[in-house]
Order: structure tokens, then sequence, then C-alpha cells
């Protein structure tokens, strides 16, 4: 009954904003305009976290580790605790191997050692893979061609609140190197300001929590009786 965009507005106590939401099966940039989304200059992207799993279990079997589809569960970890954006990405690749390099221990005792995948993993999402004829654009271009598409009386505002979300933006590093990149989008005299909440994995069901304490919600709750009488209709009716 509420779009995921509009309530993690809300979870950053604003009405407006873009969001920028990097989750486990899709990435999109939402603008959100008083409480309401504008569809038409929404941008989105098929590749988010569950893709990256697969790319680092890819890039770890292309460096001699035999893993199985039944070790996922294991790469994900690897990735949230191992994985970080490069500020400059052609620059980390020259770095000596011993800077980025780090050993992480298996559940059954074995050990991999990981080097650049470390940061090749969560690149995709400045540097998408062209593939089956679709050609995406990193997260920072998606935001830049959103906020190109709102009416330019709202646009300034757009600029001072650009919120990151979801459990894919919380790599270390990805929050500067998305402003970085962003600001060369933009145009020079642009005010950007980019938030990105410590607990932005959850951005969406705070929102909602906020959502549905706010007085004017009130008349949407529905009773079990309700329910029971009336089936899932009801949604449709109250909400």
């Amino acid at each position: 009954i509420a779009s995921q965009s509009v309530l993690s507005v809300y979870a950053h106590g604003q009405t407006s904003g873009l969001v920028v939401d990097a989750g486990y099966a899709v990435t999109h940039t939402v603008p959100v305009h008083e409480g309401r989304s504008l569809p038409h200059a929404v941008e989105i992207m098929d590749i988010a976290g569950s893709h990256m799993t697969h790319y680092l279990m890819k890039l770890l079997r292309d460096s001699g580790y035999l893993l199985s589809e039944r070790m996922t569960q294991v790469i994900e970890d690897i990735k949230h605790k191992c994985c970080y954006v490069a500020s400059d990405f052609e620059n980390e690749c020259c770095l000596p191997k011993a800077i980025y390099t780090v050993d992480f221990p298996l559940p059954d005792g074995q050990t991999i050692s990981l080097g650049k995948e470390r940061f090749q993993c969560p690149e995709v999402l400045f540097n998408p893979p062209q593939a089956h004829g679709i050609s995406y654009v990193g997260i920072h271009k998606m935001a830049q061609r959103s906020l190109n598409k709102v009416p330019e009386a709202v646009r300034e505002n757009m600029y001072r609140n650009i919120l990151l979300c979801g459990g894919s933006s919380l790599f270390e590093g990805l929050e500067k190197r998305f402003s970085s990149e962003l600001l060369q989008e933009m145009p020079s005299n642009a005010k950007i300001r980019v938030s990105a909440i410590p607990l932005r994995r959850y951005s969406a069901w705070m929102g909602g929590s906020i959502l549905a304490s706010l007085k004017n919600f009130q008349s949407c709750w529905i009773r079990k009786e309700e329910y029971s009488e009336h089936g899932p209709c009801i949604v449709h009716q109250k909400c």
C-alpha cells in the first residue's frame, strides 16, 4: 500500500528527495516529491546484491578456488565482510597486492585469499557489464538521469536530498565514490548533499513504521474481523 522509495524518504525525516536504492535484486533511482514518487523519472538496473554475490563467486573460481552453488551464503558473507568500493578503480589495481589482500577462513577450515576481487565485485555498480543487448549505466549516472527528468522547480531541493538506501549501498567507500562521481556529472553550480544513514538497509521498514504511526493513517488499519468478512479486497477499499 506504500512505495518502498517513499518510505525510505520518510525514514530520513523528509517528504522529498532522490532515493538511490541498491538492494538484493534491483538497483533503482526514484525521485520522490511531497510523498509521491515520480514514475517518469525512475531509472532501473537489474544489477544488485544477488548479482554481485554470483559475480564474486565467478571471480574466486577464476582464481582457482573450487566453489559450489551450495556455498552461496558463504560467498554472501565474504562479500559483506571483505569487499569495498575503490575511490579510483584503475589506481587501486596498480597498488601492491599486499595492501588489499586479506584471508578469509571458510567453515570447513580452509582459507580463501582475496585480492582484487574485493573491489572488482562492487565495481559493477559504477561500471555495469553490458550483456544481452542491454546497456546499463552506473548508479551515479542513473541518479543524474533521474535528476534531469524532474521539474526544474523541485530539482534544487532534490540535489540537497540524495538518499543512499538498501543493503548493497553499505560497501565501504561507496558513499564517497558515489558523491565524487555524481559531482562530475552535475552542473558546476549544483549544491549536492548525499545522505547515508547507518541503518539504510532497513530504511523502507523504518519509513513504514513512521507512516503507520501518523494520525491520518489510522483510518487505514484493517481489523481481523474486517479481513475475515471481506477478504484481501478490503485493502483496496480502505487504502
